[in-house]
Order: structure tokens, then sequence, then C-alpha cells
């Protein structure tokens, strides 16, 4: 789903091209919310036009509060789309399921002047570490990374 293949589910590309809906331009500057929101998009994109894709086998949970609220949770894990589609009101509904696994995106910055507060290094480390972690994104203008 996250090779940087063009055809890839959540390739850069795509992210590239998610970010139109939110008034970001190709080549231009995503920050994490922005990064977030457009993943979100292409989840659910991905429901419509993909078949199921990861929808059906996955919830998404991006914390835009900085904060996981374990009824969101245990909502988004227990629950899938009843329905495809983007922006309508059957997107909206939902049906249940048994327990899936639950994608947590925490958009949020972790230093300023383009270095990373050398603090949370320990625990950033012990995060990658975690069999379940899915790695970083971040970076600053032109200067992107994914762990």
């Amino acid at each position: 789903w996250f090779e940087d293949e063009p055809a890839a589910m959540f390739s850069i590309h795509k992210i590239a091209q998610a970010g139109i809906h939110l008034d970001r331009a190709v080549g231009q500057w995503f920050g994490p919310d922005t990064v977030c929101k457009a993943l979100r998009f292409l989840w659910h994109t991905a429901y419509t036009t993909e078949g199921a894709g990861p929808c059906q086998t996955a919830g998404l949970l991006v914390a835009e509060d900085r904060c996981v609220y374990r009824d969101v949770a245990a909502d988004l894990a227990t629950s899938r789309p009843a329905y495809p589609g983007l922006g309508e009101r059957l997107a909206e509904a939902k049906q249940a399921c048994g327990w899936r696994s639950l994608v947590v995106l925490v958009p949020c910055r972790l230093g300023a002047n383009g270095r990373i507060n050398a603090e949370y290094l320990p625990k950033l480390a012990a995060y990658l570490r975690f069999p379940q972690s899915l790695g970083f994104v971040g970076g600053r203008p032109r200067h992107s990374y994914y762990f």
C-alpha cells in the first residue's frame, strides 16, 4: 500500500494529488496535519475506487487534537463503512464488524528550526522497535523523510 510507485494506494504521488483537495499544490510543503488529512482522504478514496482497499481490513484514526480517545478508537476498530462514497451521507453509515487493526496517525511537530528536540530521540527509537509501528513521516520544506 505504501510503496513508492505511482500506482500504490498511498504512494507519495497519490499523497501529492490528494493535497489538491486540501488546497495544496503538487510540490508544495505538506505539514503534519496536511499529510494526515491527505492520507485520510486516500484511505476513503481507496474504498470507493480500489474495491474495498484497507477500509475493510483496518480502521484509520487521525488524532487531530493530538489525543487518541479510547471510545473513538474502539468505534473505528469495530465498524467499517457500510457503503462506498466520499462526501455522501451513505459514506458516513457504518456496519459493525469484528475487531480489526487500527492505523493511528498523530500529526505533531517534534522540534523547531529543522531539528528534533533531543529529549524525544530515545522515545522515538523505542517506538520504532514496536512490531506494530508503521514508522514516521517528517522533515522540513524540501527535505521529507519516511522511517
